[in-house]
């Protein structure tokens, strides 16, 4: 199966009234990993910019007026997409939260179908995974900033593109416990290696 691991960063919890003002992604075509993408953009709706929202991604109202267009981001975002030539399973920690933002993103630049061409109905969700073998986790909370340094793995929470990079990670270990076959997933690669396509202004 063909995954993309991905994670946002939102001005909100509405993917209705809030945008996303981040989004990075990781593919894992064949079980190779591929490089990355990782994008800011401006919200569309700045009446409904929450102030909690800010306070746990640190991109603040300045920053984002740095930002390129919201249109300007999703149009890379698919050519990068369609690069690969594969249909994608959307992957992360508790990602129907970002697969509903990334959703209402196509919709409101009128690209619904095209999202559908791209990516499955299905999704593959590391928190719940985690749910299920939670009596094998010595931990009380199975938050990903939790997970992630319980097991080593580095992490600069609710930064996109390291929360998807450790929530690949701690899914290995994941699976593991409830008893999978690794193989779809390639050998760990550095942090360095993986390409940042867009660094925050």
């Amino acid at each position: 199966m063909n995954y993309l691991w991905i994670d946002t960063e939102t001005t909100g919890l509405s993917e209705h009234r809030h945008d996303i003002v981040q989004l990075a992604c990781i593919p894992i075509i064949n079980g190779l990993r591929q490089k990355s993408f990782n994008e800011f953009c401006q919200p569309t709706n700045w009446n409904s910019i929450e102030d909690a929202a800010i306070a746990i991604h640190g991109i603040n109202r300045d920053m984002m007026r740095t930002f390129q267009t919201q249109e300007v981001m999703l149009a890379k975002f698919i050519e990068y997409i369609n690069s690969f030539g594969v249909k994608f399973t959307i992957a992360g920690f508790n990602v129907s939260f970002d697969k509903k933002f990334i959703s209402a993103t196509f919709s409101k630049n009128k690209k619904s179908s095209e999202f559908f061409k791209m990516f499955t109905l299905t999704i593959h969700d590391t928190y719940t995974r985690a749910k299920s073998v939670k009596s094998q986790i010595p931990l009380t909370s199975l938050k990903l900033e939790v997970l992630a340094p319980h097991y080593g793995i580095t992490i600069q929470a609710h930064d996109a593109l390291s929360d998807i990079s450790a929530t690949i990670e701690v899914d290995k270990i994941i699976s593991g416990l409830i008893g999978e076959d690794n193989t779809v997933y390639a050998p760990s690669i550095d942090i360095k290696d993986i390409q940042i396509v867009s660094k925050m202004p």
